[in-house]
């Protein structure tokens, strides 16, 4: 005698002759014999239950229910909001953080507040060790900060680790690193790189796959042939390229740049720049961009902010900040710009140092400022000064002193012949020219 067990599952699956088969998400009935005979699953698959009547299930392999193309995301910018940051790499002892205790160290990255607009590129400069790519990779859930808030299109405070994050804000988030070895699997080929992404956002298989990781390629100037390739057949310019390409298949919303051109020649980089304006244009994409590089971020960046020793400077937007006056900071990183003008004379405008640690007190640029006052600026924390037009310094110095005092030098550094009847330093747009400025633009005045 035979025994039938009905069965009623949300979703199924099972094989027969080799191949495996699915249910989607329904109600479902079926028998199941106490003893079942290879070759009966087939004649009793299962029949959706609509009303009284039984349909024959139309049946497709689990693989592609699994990887069918899933809708497209609408394409959205977000802000991103960064609001009291302090990030360590010193991390207490177990019994301390067992008692909640944190690390007496001075913090890498501190108090640093700055608010992403959507649409907007804000550029991040300042020297190697400044904080740059700690930030970046604090906005992307690979650095936990020790204290503060990082938000994300204006929602609830994003998780700090990158596991806990939901997979749209995986999505819309992606980190482009300064080295592409670090981010690019070397056993896997370049179009199995752009093809995890794809897959899993979009669920492209087959030829569209195929069509959209070409035309990836495409955008950052790779031939299809490239999608063979493993990364170790790679020069360190393709590399870069491939990372860029991967990060825009998944259509992010905010891309972090930590130095994606510095590998990339001259035409190379002007094919990418342009790239991140037509995203931006296009797409409303939003871009935090760290370079060493002040003619491109002048050319790209909305706003910059001078970051040193993991502290923020001057922040404002970037015909201000590249504008007199500025911190002493900013003013030692534009000094430190070689052009190829025999009439400019190239300075060194702060004494080179081994700095050791952030100062746990007072001003972060203490020990090399050319403007440094006295003992204020080794005790009190500067205040920000503001300028007007949303630019921002955080200085000792009062602004018109400051003004002053760049001006001069700005004029004693430059020993070419004057227009007649003008005063030293100006031109008839009223400016004054940075001995190192003359591929990045000139300072100019302000009264």
């Amino acid at each position: 005698m035979r025994t039938d067990t009905t069965v009623n599952s949300s979703f199924l699956c099972g094989s027969w002759a080799g191949v495996t088969y699915s249910t989607p998400s329904a109600n479902w009935a079926f028998t199941l014999p106490s003893s079942n005979p290879s070759g009966s699953l087939k004649a009793r698959w299962p029949r959706p239950v609509v009303g009284n009547a039984c349909e024959p299930l139309l049946y497709r392999p689990f693989r592609q229910h699994r990887h069918r193309p899933k809708p497209r995301h609408a394409q959205t910018s977000g802000a991103l909001e960064l609001s009291d940051l302090a990030i360590s790499y010193t991390r207490a002892r177990w019994l301390d953080q067992l008692r909640g205790r944190r690390s007496a160290a001075t913090p890498t990255v501190e108090d640093v507040t700055i608010r992403v607009e959507a649409g907007e590129t804000v550029g991040l400069v300042g020297e190697s060790g400044s904080g740059k790519s700690t930030i970046l990779k604090a906005v992307a859930g690979l650095l936990a900060p020790c204290r503060g808030t990082i938000r994300f299109d204006g929602s609830a405070a994003l998780a700090l680790d990158v596991d806990q994050r939901s997979a749209d804000h995986l999505r819309r988030i992606q980190l482009i690193f300064q080295n592409p070895d670090e981010s690019l699997n070397p056993r896997h080929t370049v179009g199995e790189i752009l093809a995890q992404p794809l897959k899993l956002y979009f669920g492209l298989v087959g030829p569209a796959l195929r069509e959209r990781s070409e035309a990836l390629l495409e955008r950052v100037r790779l031939g299809a042939h490239y999608l063979e390739r493993l990364p170790s057949q790679l020069s360190g310019g393709e590399k870069q390229r491939v990372a860029v390409a991967r990060a825009f298949a998944a259509e992010p919303a905010l891309v972090l740049c930590d130095e994606i051109t510095s590998a990339l020649d001259v035409s190379v980089q002007a094919a990418v720049l342009d790239l991140l304006n037509t995203l931006k244009r296009e797409e409303g994409a939003t871009y935090v961009f760290v370079s060493h590089d002040l003619a491109v971020v002048r050319a790209l960046a909305d706003r910059v902010a001078v970051l040193y020793q993991g502290r923020l400077c001057e922040l404002g937007p970037t015909a201000q900040v590249y504008a007199l006056p500025s911190h002493p900071y900013t003013e030692v990183l534009l000094g430190a710009v070689l052009e190829p003008d025999p009439d400019l004379s190239p300075v060194l405008a702060a004494e080179d140092v081994v700095e050791r640690s952030p100062p746990a007190q007072g001003c972060p640029f203490q020990r090399r400022c050319p403007r440094k006052l006295g003992s204020i600026c080794d005790t009190q924390t500067p205040p920000w000064q503001s300028t007007g037009e949303a630019h921002a310094i955080r200085c000792h110095v009062p602004l018109s002193d400051l003004h002053a005092a760049q001006a001069q030098e700005s004029r004693r550094q430059h020993r070419s012949p004057d227009p007649a009847g003008a005063s030293p330093g100006h031109t008839e747009d009223s400016s004054v020219h940075h001995p190192s400025l003359q591929g990045v633009g000139r300072r100019k005045w302000r009264s």
